[in-house]
């Protein structure tokens, strides 16, 4: 009996760890449609897709492939899932997606990005994506199985935490690489960082390090990492590996690093272990022997020598013989650059860019830049943005469009553009410079997608990339007449980039492990070497003034810039047909079923029905048998206590419900939250009730009413969050009204009776105005905050009066690099009756918060970095970064008390200063950052030293991208 409590104890404690570590992620979502959206739906056998009804041909050929990919995908993991919805988001401008644990679901944004890889973008995503459902669907057996009917979906979702990403990333990139032609596995820009450790004999950080990245050093994603761990993994181990290591990790979860344990029982390796063998492996497979390289022979543009990551990409050639790039690095936002004799400097900083690369001519850059919606997350713009450098004026060319891609032609009137519709239908577009107007437009006879428009040197033609099942090929249109010309024939190698002059187009492409710049011949239509680079060759620019081409060569810290001379007796010759299979893939495809090829995806007509949001209000996904306090808008549990929880988010993210009922202190209660997004204002509704409610009084009233479990408390707000975000600043605008209703008993001293129930009415305006933050940053480097809060109790005045409270923040920069000044005051004021208000101003640091009724506060903050020092024990913690605040606080504090029974008048100064010292870490190999430390306080008037403990985990930087 002793033994089957303790199990019970052990297990019950379990369950609650894993309803607590899901809190955070209880209602995952990644934003809403416009409510005019009209919705359709298609269901085969293993997929709902649900998609906008403008996109419902394209989400007949999205179902096609899901289908025609399941069996394909899931085959090396030896896992079949079940059916899954997909939801398609066609209105935004980003290109990724997700698939989400709780509830069940995979998000597929369609715009495929400029850069896309040699293969369609949907076919690529669905592949991706696929896998990553198969890998949580896969857990759903033994224990974990047992822990969803207990807890529905949100088990599954915790045990998936157990998955490391570099894990969940690189077997999802092995399956879009060894089941296709195509696949980041093979592309040589894929693994640069890791190659470019490795070619240049350069120490390998730790396994912490690379895992989880450095405010110092350029380390890889969770995509290169995992890929390069994964592949060897399976390569050396068996193509059965992951999955004995995720049946391992399902059915023994208790086990918090049942991953390694998994590891070690099935390759007698942890994960530390497994990517130092990889490195060694992947050593000698990229560089078997010493290859030589031309780095010497061409001449540096930058020399300036950098400590810590910094790069410059897309050069162009300015008609003054200067060179522009865009600079990026830890320390300040993307920014153009202007190059000269070796000096540098700032040009412009733009906003955030849908394609990193600009076009430059006659003193005009040209970029397109992601414009949100003002309401809508899952609607955005891309628009193309001028700056002239020597008016240093920036223009918005378009509003509210789909462009990307921008390349201005040489005499700077017009300007060529890819236009990619909801529908995903390409357009090459040609715009004036004047006004934005459309001049012409083309569309390919084979509706390939269109990629990366340049100006021919005579400006006659218009050369791009173009996409489909056969690769990636060059093409060009002619300007008058609009005929379409094949210039190199598709294949699989990977092409970005072109440059064109009048005997050859210069562009980078793959080589086996490397990418460099080749050039085409038009004439003789033969492809050339034209560059050997240590790593990487990138970003061509050519001139046809100086003959000479500029581009971009990656080294461990970032790309730098280079020239080089062109002669083209020393080009070197490529054969035109590329493969780019390697032994490691050839290995990983033994492992596959059948691959996949895009000619042989089915056509088949899908029925489309309506898909009706009222119907699908509701979808409760996951449960507990005991209550959980959760707060939807705070992300938290706030208690746990016996009874029953259900949760709810439906598929399009709009609706969030939480039903509950708890048993406390031999008293039922009930409790609901309901929050909907899906309207232009977003409602929120939540209620308790059960419980006995306070009796609020003075201390010298001695009666109080009689108690009933009757208590209720309600509350019910509207707000509307407007996003106004344009160019290098965040802003935005969220008012909100908040009403309030509590049955609790307040006395009321001048009548002497009690007042059953208080109603409250919180009018509330936050502003916000910000730079957006570098990596390093601690803070905006510019920018300011502005809140209002008026609170009143319309029908209770008696009792409480009202409140009104302003406080606002200034940003500004330091006086050195990466350090920042922050500038906050505060005004308060309540005109109480008989209550006060609790204070909606915080107190001075230091001080705890007290009776106020006129309080004004001034904040002074001085932030800087210590250092970044990548401490790690291995395992247990990696520290990325200490830093210090310095602050000065300052406070008056007016309120009433009684004195010789009459009220007077107090007031309170209040002083304080001090500092905070944290450090920003990892805790075992935690994918959130945490940071910890300690706050000193000192109070002048009372000659008083106190300290206090600061903890925080950052749930919003984490360290990776892409999709």
């Amino acid at each position: 009996m002793k033994d089957i409590s303790t199990i019970r104890i052990i297990l019950l404690s379990f369950l609650v760890f894993l309803v607590s570590m899901e809190a955070s992620a209880q209602y995952f979502m990644s934003g809403q449609e416009p409510a005019s959206t009209r919705w359709k739906q298609i269901n085969t056998a293993h997929f709902q897709v649900i998609f906008p009804e403008n996109f419902t041909e394209k989400a007949r050929y999205v179902a096609n492939i899901l289908e025609y990919s399941y069996e394909k995908v899931s085959s090396s993991m030896d896992h079949q899932p079940e059916k899954v919805s997909v939801i398609i988001h066609n209105k935004s401008v980003t290109s990724n997606g997700f698939v989400a644990p709780a509830p069940h679901r995979m998000e597929l944004y369609s715009v495929p990005p400029q850069d896309n890889n040699p293969m369609p973008w949907l076919e690529h995503l669905a592949i991706h994506e696929i896998r990553h459902w198969v890998q949580i669907d896969k857990l759903n057996q033994g224990l974990t199985k047992v822990l969803n009917y207990a807890f529905g979906e949100q088990a599954t979702a915790v045990v998936a935490g157990l998955l490391p990403m570099w894990y969940l990333e690189g077997d999802a990139v092995i399956s879009e690489t060894a089941l296709t032609e195509d696949g980041r596995g093979r592309i040589p820009d894929f693994s640069k960082i890791i190659r470019s450790r490795l070619a240049d004999s350069l120490p390998l950080y730790s396994f912490d390090k690379m895992l989880l990245g450095s405010y110092r050093n350029n380390t890889p994603n969770h995509y290169e990492l995992g890929y390069h761990m994964t592949s060897y993994a399976r390569y050396r181990y068996g193509e059965t590996l992951w999955q004995d290591v995720e049946n391992h990790v399902a059915r023994k979860p208790f086990q918090l690093l049942s991953f390694n344990f998994g590891l070690d029982r099935f390759a007698d390796q942890y994960s530390a272990d497994i990517y130092d063998s990889a490195m060694t492996f992947y050593n000698n497979f990229y560089y078997p022997q010493s290859l030589p390289d031309d780095k010497e022979s061409n001449q540096e543009i930058n020399t300036e020598s950098h400590d810590s990551y910094t790069s410059y990409r897309h050069p162009r050639y300015t008609e003054d013989g200067g060179i522009l790039a865009l600079k990026k690095d830890y320390s300040r936002l993307p920014r153009f650059v202007k190059i000269v004799n070796g000096k540098e400097e700032i040009v412009h900083i733009p906003g955030r860019m849908t394609f990193d690369r600009f076009s430059y001519a006659n003193d005009w850059i040209v970029w397109s830049e992601e414009i949100p919606d003002v309401r809508w997350s899952h609607r955005s713009y891309s628009v193309i943005k001028m700056f002239n450098m020597q008016k240093g004026m920036e223009r918005t060319l378009t509003e509210k469009t789909r462009f990307f891609a921008p390349d201005i032609s040489d005499d700077g009137n017009l300007v060529a553009v890819i236009q990619v519709t909801q529908e995903n239908e390409y357009n090459l577009v040609v715009l004036d410079t004047e006004n934005g107007w459309i001049q012409k437009q083309f569309t390919h006879p084979a509706d390939i997608f269109l990629q990366q428009p340049v100006w021919s040197v005579d400006g006659k033609h218009i050369y791009l990339i173009g996409t489909d099942e056969k690769g990636k090929g060059i093409y060009r249109v002619n300007y008058d007449t609009g005929k379409w010309e094949q210039v190199m024939q598709p294949s699989f190698r990977e092409i970005q980039h072109l440059s064109p002059g009048d005997e050859y187009i210069y562009f980078k492409a793959a080589m086996e492990h490397k990418e460099e710049i080749l050039a085409f011949d038009f004439a003789k239509t033969e492809l050339n070497r034209v560059t050997r680079s240590p790593v990487n060759a990138s970003d061509v620019s050519f001139s046809n003034k100086s003959n000479s081409i500029v581009y971009s060569s990656f080294e461990s810290e970032g790309y730098n810039l280079f020239e080089k001379k062109l002669d083209p007796g020393k080009f070197e010759p490529v054969k035109k047909e590329y493969n780019g299979d390697n032994r490691m893939i050839s290995s990983l495809r033994e492992g596959e079923g059948q691959l996949f090829r895009s000619g042989e995806i089915p056509n088949q007509q899908y029925t489309a029905t309506p898909y009706r949001k009222w119907k699908h209000l509701f979808n409760f996904h996951s449960w507990a048998p005991l209550y959980m306090d959760y707060n939807i808008n705070q992300k938290s549990i706030s208690d746990v206590s016996p009874g029953i929880s259900l949760f709810s988010q439906n598929l399009l993210s709009t609706s969030l419900t939480t039903l509950g009922y708890s048993y406390q202190s031999g008293t039922h209660k009930f409790h609901s939250q309901f929050v909907y997004r899906g309207w232009y204002p977003v409602f929120r509704v939540s209620t308790n009730y059960g419980g006995k409610p306070q009796v609020i009084r003075h201390s010298s009233v001695e009666w109080a009413p009689g108690l009933s479990n009757d208590y209720m408390k309600f509350n019910a707000s509207v707000s509307l969050p407007l996003n106004f975000t344009n160019n290098k600043y965040i802003t935005g605008l969220i008012p909100s009204m908040e009403y309030e209703y509590d049955r609790n008993y307040y006395h009321n001293l001048r009548e002497n009776f009690y007042l059953r129930g208080l109603k409250t009415i919180d009018y509330n305006a936050w502003f916000y105005h910000y730079q957006r933050m570098a990596h390093r940053d601690l803070q905006p480097r510019w920018g300011l905050t502005f809140d209002m809060n008026i609170r009143t109790s319309p029908f209770s005045e008696n009792l409480l009066g009202n409140m009104t409270s302003l406080r606002g923040s200034l940003f500004l920069p330091g006086f050195i690099e990466d350090h920042g000044i922050q500038l906050r005051l505060g005004y308060q004021k309540q005109n109480p009756e008989i209550y006060l208000y609790s204070s909606y101003l915080q107190f001075p640091r230091g001080f705890q918060p007290s009776v106020t009724q006129k309080l004004f506060t001034f904040k002074a903050d001085y932030s800087f970095p210590l250092f970044y020092p990548d401490w790690n024990i291995p395992s247990v913690l990696y520290v990325k970064r200490f830093k210090t605040n310095l602050f000065q606080d300052y406070g008056i504090n007016h309120y009433q008390t009684i004195r010789n029974e009459r009220r007077v008048w107090e007031k309170q100064q209040l002083y304080s200063l001090g500092a905070e010292i944290t450090s920003d870490f990892h805790f075992a190999r935690f994918m959130f950052p945490f940071s910890a430390g300690i706050r000193y306080s000192y109070l002048p008037q009372f000659a008083d030293h106190r300290y206090e403990l600061i903890f925080n985990v950052d749930f919003y930087r984490i360290y990776s991208n892409m999709f």
